[in-house]
C-alpha cells in the first residue's frame, strides 16, 4: 500500500461443511485486514453461480481503475462490535500444525 498498490478482496463466501480453514465473516476480515488503498473494495461471494461474473467485474474494475459503491455486507455480532481477529488465519494454521504434532 505505501508502494500505491491497491489490495482489493473477492471471499467467496459459499459455505460448506465443517472442516477446514473457515473464517467467520470472511467478508468483514477482508474488508478490515486484507483490502488497502484509496479505492480499494471488496466484493463478496454468496452463491456459488455468481462466482465468474463477480470475478470478471473485480478484473474489470480493477483494470479500469474503478470502484464499486461500497456494498453493505452482511451484518454479524463482529461487524456491531467491529472486533475483527486479523490474525486468525494464522492462528488456524498454528493450531492445525500443532494437530498433526508440529510445534
Amino acid at each position: 500500500i505505501a508502494r500505491g498498490i491497491e489490495i482489493n478482496g473477492l471471499p467467496i463466501m459459499i459455505k460448506k461443511g465443517g472442516g477446514g480453514f473457515q473464517i467467520d465473516d470472511l467478508d468483514l476480515y477482508y474488508r478490515q485486514c486484507v483490502t488497502g488503498g484509496p479505492t480499494a473494495f471488496v466484493l463478496p461471494v454468496y452463491d456459488k453461480n455468481l462466482l465468474a461474473g463477480t470475478i470478471v467485474k473485480k478484473m474489470l474494475l480493477e483494470i479500469a481503475g474503478l470502484a464499486p459503491p461500497r456494498l453493505p455486507l452482511h451484518l454479524a455480532a463482529s461487524q456491531i462490535a467491529n472486533q475483527i481477529d486479523c490474525l486468525i488465519g494464522e492462528k488456524q494454521r498454528d493450531d492445525f500444525m500443532r494437530s498433526l504434532g508440529f510445534d
